[in-house]
């Protein structure tokens, strides 16, 4: 007590200042000081840690390891990347320094991968290590040998402004003339040269990742009697379709050219490895920059289905994976679940197992109809979107998310 006292006067007749702010003492009622149990293994959400929980949130767009990677990597040394699926679309991200980890926490936070999506909600995560067993677009270890790939070489012990340092790398306690560790994240970002993504409002690729370019997909291992209009049902879901070409011979298939790269991945992410009419579909990107005319290409530049011609992002709140059900509208109210059922029958699909129709709210229906296959629903869709029957009357239908 005699020492507190003493202290205490001391710091009353000597205030003391740090980055000229002022720092008041006073007594605590906690009779001792509690440390947290040793060899848990974990650490609360707001402890630094090398470690951070990336929620994404609203990621209509694809995002893999090489996304994060892209995004982190100007920050610090990234060590492993796990993507998974937990409350929504989450990621671990293991810096090879808390302090790499708190200034990419501090300046990307809250910021969008894309513009108006794929928003960054980061904090601490509770894990101690990442466990990586294959390299891949969900999980990636940067530590081991990949051919063709290379880590940037640090220097175990860097000087300040030497040349191929990264600033985030330099231990904050070495770099004290510098003095942006005790700044706010963004501002250390700035202050070291390190680009402030996420800042500026762009073109989806605010953050610093160049868009996809690419935008003519290849199909193959279609079946012969899959037709350009089928084919165009089920990728317009996923962006405008351009133009189709339908293949023929050893490589049967199909070429499709999207309206732009960003929908030609999304397609690729949704639909490589879909199974239809017998046959498991591998979905890539091809050579090829555009679609040539030919006797076998059908344009579709003008096609009233395309449903993503008015730009923003709300053409893309509804993209999900091929389920087993589908949401249909636009059906004349004079239509019951019979006539539905007779409808699919009718043109060779298999028969839904539920039909739901939503209360009515104007001259038309719409509703939800459930397959015991995903494939059969992904079937009826190629077949009956947008189909037109009874006084050009229409029922289109699209893909929804499982569960609904």
């Amino acid at each position: 007590m005699d020492s507190l006292q003493s202290s205490s006067n001391i710091i009353a007749t000597n205030p003391i200042t740090f980055q000229n702010q002022k720092i008041y003492f006073s007594y605590s009622k906690s009779q001792h000081l509690h440390s947290s149990k040793k060899g848990s293994g974990a650490q609360t959400p707001t402890s630094p840690s090398n470690i951070l929980l990336c929620s994404i949130l609203t990621p209509i767009f694809p995002i893999s390891t090489s996304t994060l990677y892209t995004i982190m990597s100007p920050y610090g040394r990234v060590l492993r990347i796990v993507i998974f699926q937990k409350k929504g679309l989450q990621a671990f991200v293991e810096f090879e320094s808390p302090y790499s980890a708190w200034v990419a926490k501090e300046a990307l936070n809250g910021q969008d991968i894309y513009t108006g999506s794929c928003t960054l909600q980061i904090d601490y995560a509770r894990v101690a290590t990442l466990n990586v067993k294959q390299n891949d677009d969900k999980t990636y270890d940067y530590t081991s040998e990949h051919p063709g790939f290379s880590l940037p070489s640090y220097s175990p012990f860097p000087q300040p402004g030497a040349p191929g340092v990264h600033p985030a790398q330099l231990d904050p306690t070495y770099a004290k003339p510098a003095g942006p560790y005790m700044m706010m994240g963004q501002q250390a970002a700035t202050t070291m040269g390190i680009p402030p993504y996420g800042m500026y409002s762009a073109a989806p690729g605010a953050m610093g990742i160049e868009p996809p370019s690419q935008t003519v997909i290849m199909v193959h291992r279609l079946a012969d009697s899959v037709t350009s209009d089928q084919l165009f049902n089920l990728f317009c879901l996923y962006g405008n379709v351009i133009k189709i070409k339908m293949l023929q011979g050893a490589k049967s298939g199909a070429m499709v050219q999207m309206g732009d790269g960003i929908q030609a991945d999304t397609a690729i992410h949704c639909l490589n490895g879909a199974s239809i009419f017998g046959q498991r579909l591998s979905v890539f990107h091809s050579k090829h920059p555009a679609i040539s005319e030919s006797d076998k290409t059908k344009d579709f530049t003008d096609s009233p289905l395309n449903r993503f011609t008015k730009g923003g992002l709300g053409s893309y709140k509804n993209i999900y994976k091929p389920s087993a059900t589908l949401y249909f509208i636009n059906v004349p109210t004079s239509f019951t679940e019979k006539d539905l059922t007779h409808l699919f029958i009718n043109t060779g699909t298999h028969a839904p197992n539920t039909i739901k129709f939503f209360p009515p709210s104007g001259p038309k229906l719409m509703g939800l109809i459930e397959f015991s296959d995903v494939k059969w629903a992904t079937e009826a869709l190629m077949i009956l979107y947008h189909i037109t029957k009874q006084q050009q009357q229409q029922q289109q239908q699209q893909q929804q998310s499982p569960g609904v």
